[in-house]
């Protein structure tokens, strides 16, 4: 089997992380309607007559914000839209970027891993046990979740990063000696054009002076029965 029926398999995998985007995506604006509504009854609770503003809304506030980055940042990682230093791709050869985009890989997976580890940890340790000032039947476990659930669909999105850079490594080879082949093929047809077009023109220059000759042969037939006829009537 080779690589590119490999690979053409594993690219059908695509839809399942595009549902997933899709998700993590809805849930990341409901934090942030939320978000905004939450603020907007702060604010209106807080200056508008008549108007009760909770106090449990900050820290509401700061829970959504929370849940908000974290699925944000695992979305921009499958997006791309992290910010990274490309000032030296231009004058780095294609392989080297290659090998630079693997090892950024493994250092995000080591910081997913402890994002989803040590965040786990401290859901657990501190939030099972806590509560919220303002709330205080609500345990803080919600406030800690964001970071291993973050770290979550981080690592998710990340695992195929890599799978894609590792892909590149084989599939642009391939591409490249097809390229290279089909290059080949295209000047080996123009060569065969060119002779082709040369022969024809030189058939064509041999047929012109055919013709040429035929005509001059035909006019100087024609010139000499004209005299021949001229002789007859002056002997007569």
């Amino acid at each position: 089997m080779s690589a590119v029926t490999v690979f053409s398999k594993l690219d059908k995998s695509k839809k399942v992380f595009d549902i997933i985007e899709y998700w993590v995506e809805q849930i990341a604006k409901a934090f942030l309607v939320g978000t905004i509504f939450v603020t907007c009854w702060k604010v209106a609770g807080r200056y508008v007559p008549g108007v009760p503003g909770p106090a449990w809304t900050e820290e509401i506030i700061l829970m959504f914000m929370s849940y908000m980055a974290m699925l944000a940042a695992a979305l921009a990682l499958r997006r791309g839209a992290h910010v990274r230093m490309v000032i030296l791709d231009p004058v780095l050869p294609k392989k080297v970027i290659k090998v630079l985009d693997l090892l950024v890989d493994v250092g995000v997976t080591f910081f997913c891993y402890i994002l989803i580890t040590v965040g786990w940890t401290y859901t657990m340790a501190i939030g099972a046990v806590g509560s919220f000032i303002t709330m205080p039947d609500v345990s803080l476990v919600w406030r800690f979740l964001p970071i291993p659930l973050g770290g979550f669909f981080m690592l998710l999105f990340n695992i195929e990063l890599i799978y894609k850079h590792i892909k590149v490594f084989f599939v642009e080879d391939i591409n490249e000696e097809i390229a290279d082949s089909s290059k080949a093929d295209s000047n080996e047809a123009d060569s065969s054009e060119v002779d082709s077009g040369e022969a024809n023109s030189r058939s064509d220059k041999i047929d012109d002076i055919g013709n040429k000759e035929d005509d001059f042969k035909g006019d100087s037939i024609n010139g000499s029965e004209e005299n021949v006829k001229e002789g007859n009537s002056n002997g007569l």
